[in-house]
């Protein structure tokens, strides 16, 4: 079972290494690949993979040349329809409302290859058009729509995404619990309680439960 993570940033090279810390732990056989997407916004990273501690060294540093939104992600789709060729991953992990979120899930979906997307119903109410088209398309391609709170799960209710499978670290003895139901396709939620339940540690256990039926 192999996954591939995409990610455009410091925050979610950390992000993505902590959930490959847990699935690592749990055992459960996924092989994942990890691309880093550079932009003229974001920069290189530095010469031992990382810009930090803690944050994941990417088998592929995939770079785009502009800052034009259109364009950049023209590019980006090809970089990445590439890797996902080479790879013939099972799954495609995006983060958050940046332009790899929305090109990793449109490949992914041209591809026919199921779609985790990381912060999924988030919206800006302070008008960021860009970041909230590209989390709106990327949530309707998604199979597991992986969402920080309720509010996420509001808003991905209030534009349709309904009566999908609910996962929650509300479940017994601490352990997520899941509820699947066939709407139009396979959607998962999972709701983090403010200030309680390891939100990366959660969605470790999604995925590796996710790889028993891919």
């Amino acid at each position: 079972m192999k996954f591939l993570t995409i990610v455009e940033s410091d925050s979610q090279l950390k992000t993505a290494a902590q959930i490959s810390s847990h699935l690592k732990a749990s055992g459960c056989g996924i092989t994942e690949k990890t691309v880093y997407i550079e932009t003229p916004k974001n920069g290189p990273l530095n010469g031992d993979g990382a810009k930090g501690g803690d944050i994941l060294a990417p088998d592929y540093t995939l770079r785009v040349d502009t800052e034009r939104d259109g364009k950049q992600t023209a590019q980006m789709m090809e970089l990445l329809e590439g890797a996902l060729i080479k790879e013939t991953a099972d799954l495609v992990v995006t983060y958050g409302g940046s332009n790899s979120a929305l090109t990793g899930a449109l490949v992914a979906a041209k591809l026919q290859t199921l779609v985790a997307h990381v912060g999924a119903g988030e919206r800006d109410g302070g008008g960021d058009i860009s970041n909230n088209v590209n989390t709106a398309v990327a949530d309707k391609l998604s199979t597991i729509l992986l969402c920080h709170d309720d509010m996420a799960v509001s808003n991905l209710s209030g534009e349709g995404i309904v009566d999908c499978g609910l996962i929650s670290d509300k479940g017994v003895d601490g352990k997520p619990q899941t509820r699947l139901k066939n709407n139009e396709g396979l959607h998962y939620y999972i709701v983090k309680n403010v200030g309680d339940g390891d939100f990366c540690k959660n969605i470790a256990v999604v995925l590796s439960e996710t790889a028993k039926w891919l």
